[in-house]
């Protein structure tokens, strides 16, 4: 208020100067009616100081008023808090949070507990039998109590298929998996290698994963121009295949993918090409891509003779195994069976026993394969 009054105070001394200057000049004027040039230019000073005069009166009336206030916000009555509340508790909604919040767990569980962790669990699977189980092979291992456990349970898988009654007369074979990861890769290359050890007749391994091809690198082996090549006509059978593994075992890799994998593997190029291999080879095993993610390898379990269907130990899912069975069935594979992989050695030799044999063998071609959990 101090400084209003101050304000204002100046504000009337300024208008009372103003004032004797337009009396003065009003004057002068009067005493010099004769000078038009400087008339006018007195009226223009003079509308210039009504206008300041104007905005003075405007201003001293404004700080007048706001004198006469005793401030901008006045208190009109006291807050009274509601006796009720003005929104009902969400107890529904709270309901529902905990309910899930329970749930989650649960269903966790049961997720889990839909994984194939068991021989047994393969019942469940369709109704398909199980021909064998694969022990886990750890890494980097030659000549061990492991990798022997591992050979030999590859051995048992490849003997009983060869006695089943749906092998007879089989000599083609491709191994399939739902999913990623489940050990098909692993499976199809050892079993190659057995078939050709206990028979000793030629066999030809072919990667027909064309999206992820491993088979090459599996045994450190160039991949190309492989099976694209051949398919799309470009090169011949037998230029294709690695022959460096020995006279048993030829390798045909996958090669560079150029084309849509749908169109390069027609069912009209593939059973030419089975034709063709069956013609030059006794048998052949084929290593393909997951069949729920790549519809093209359905069209090879229909081209090969029979299927073998691989499980991975907490990696398979019962779901899974029904849809891969029944889109295997209605593109009218043969389906001979599961294999069980993902068992460590210790489990298999629990179940199975542990009788060591030495033999040198020439013929049988050691590869440093990965553990088949990660194929």
């Amino acid at each position: 208020r101090i400084n209003q009054t101050l304000s204002r105070n100046q504000l009337e001394t300024k208008l009372t100067v103003l004032r004797k200057q337009y009396e003065e000049e009003v004057a002068r004027l009067e005493q010099f009616g004769g000078m038009t040039a400087e008339l006018q230019f007195a009226q223009e000073e003079l509308e210039v100081a009504n206008d300041v005069l104007k905005k003075l009166r405007d201003r001293v009336a404004a700080i007048r008023t706001e004198r006469r206030q005793d401030g901008a916000v006045r208190l009109l009555t006291s807050a009274t808090p509601p006796k009720t509340p003005v929104a009902e508790l969400p107890l529904k909604k709270m309901g529902l949070v905990g309910g899930a919040a329970m749930a989650v767990p649960f269903f966790l569980g049961l997720l889990w507990e839909l994984r194939v962790r068991r021989v047994t669990d393969s019942s469940m699977c369709g109704g398909l039998s199980l021909v064998g189980e694969v022990a886990r092979m750890p890494a980097g291992t030659r000549s061990t109590k492991e990798r022997r456990i591992f050979q030999e349970s590859v051995d048992a898988l490849r003997s009983n298929l060869f006695l089943s009654s749906s092998w007879k007369d089989t000599r083609s074979i491709a191994v399939v998996s739902s999913i990623s990861s489940e050990g098909k890769s692993s499976v199809a290359s050892q079993l190659a290698l057995s078939i050709a050890k206990a028979t000793g007749e030629t066999v030809l391994l072919v990667d027909a994963d064309l999206r992820r091809p491993d088979q090459h690198r599996l045994f450190g082996v160039q991949m190309g121009p492989g099976l694209v090549a051949v398919l799309a006509g470009k090169t011949p059978l037998l230029d294709a295949v690695n022959t460096s593994l020995g006279h048993l075992i030829h390798l045909l890799p996958a090669g560079e993918l150029t084309a849509s994998p749908h169109r390069l593997m027609s069912p009209q190029r593939l059973q030419a090409f089975m034709k063709n291999a069956l013609n030059t080879y006794t048998y052949v095993v084929v290593d393909t891509a997951p069949v729920l993610a790549a519809g093209e390898t359905l069209a090879i379990a229909a081209t090969a003779e029979s299927t073998l269907l691989c499980l991975m130990r907490d990696v398979s899912r019962l779901e899974s195994i029904r849809q891969t069975t029944r889109r295997l069935e209605a593109a009218g594979a043969k389906i001979v069976g599961t294999v069980f992989s993902g068992v460590t050695s210790r489990q298999y030799s629990y179940r199975y026993g542990d009788y060591h044999y030495t033999v040198n063998d020439e013929d049988f071609i050691d590869v440093g394969v990965r553990d088949s959990h990660d194929l």
